[in-house]
């Protein structure tokens, strides 16, 4: 194959090289190098989202959290006005992710407005990424209420019964977080063995770090009890 001076490389060719890098710890600066060239390079609306999505992405994963966001941002108001299907994946992504990185900063309220955003933006899409990212913005918002001790909306709990019809893989995940709740006042060992023969699969993408964080607030023995029940959830991933 005949190689290609740098002037002539197209927006595949300095794409792939951040692909290359992407997952590099070693060279992360050469990363943001090659999709700084392949966003001067990319010819649509497409190609320039993807960019700096995977920017936003890349800056949460090994540089900082807040300028993450950031970049979430511009990409969420650079294309607000967009109705290509795969920009809008995007946006719908972006204010899933920026909601995830408030809540990893323990920045509960910006984490709700983010997933509140995204919720009202396309909880009408006809689109089946963008309603399976709604409906994981509304699980996770579902868990922030438990944080905070926050009663669920009841426009949020009907909009998930009609989502997770055409999406019930989320709904071990809300029903776990149903359980937990309950367990902060009472014993519920014969509602976990129900869920757990009921559900032979794993929590795909599942984190419990804000769960255990956040039962270190309850009482001790309410502690005890919920940081139990947390444990077997966590375990039945490693058990099947």
């Amino acid at each position: 194959e005949e190689k290609k001076e740098k002037n002539e490389y197209t927006f595949d060719d300095w794409y792939s090289k951040f692909l290359n890098l992407k997952n590099d710890k070693n060279h992360v600066n050469k990363a943001l190098y090659f999709l700084e060239k392949a966003l001067k390079n990319a010819n649509t609306n497409e190609e320039k989202a993807k960019v700096i999505f995977d920017k936003a992405l890349f800056y949460g994963n090994n540089i900082s959290k807040e300028e993450s966001i950031i970049i979430y941002d511009e990409l969420i108001e650079k294309f607000n006005s967009s109705s290509e299907q795969k920009v809008l994946e995007l946006i719908s992504a972006s204010l899933y992710n920026k909601g995830n990185e408030y809540g990893s900063l323990k920045e509960y309220k910006k984490s709700l407005i983010a997933y509140n955003e995204l919720i009202e933006k396309f909880q009408n899409s006809q689109n089946k990424y963008i309603l399976s990212t709604v409906l994981s913005g509304l699980i996770n918002k579902l868990e922030i209420n438990l944080f905070q001790n926050i009663e669920n909306d009841k426009n949020d709990m009907n909009l998930f019964s009609k989502l997770i019809i055409n999406d019930n893989s989320k709904l071990q995940h809300i029903e776990m977080l149903n359980i937990i709740k309950k367990g902060i006042t009472q014993d519920v060992d014969d509602e976990i063995e129900i869920w757990k023969s009921k559900y032979d699969e794993v929590l795909k993408g599942w984190s419990f770090i804000e769960l255990k964080t956040w039962v270190q607030t309850l009482e001790k023995d309410a502690k005890e009890r919920v940081l139990r029940y947390i444990e077997i959830f966590e375990n039945h991933n490693k058990n099947i």
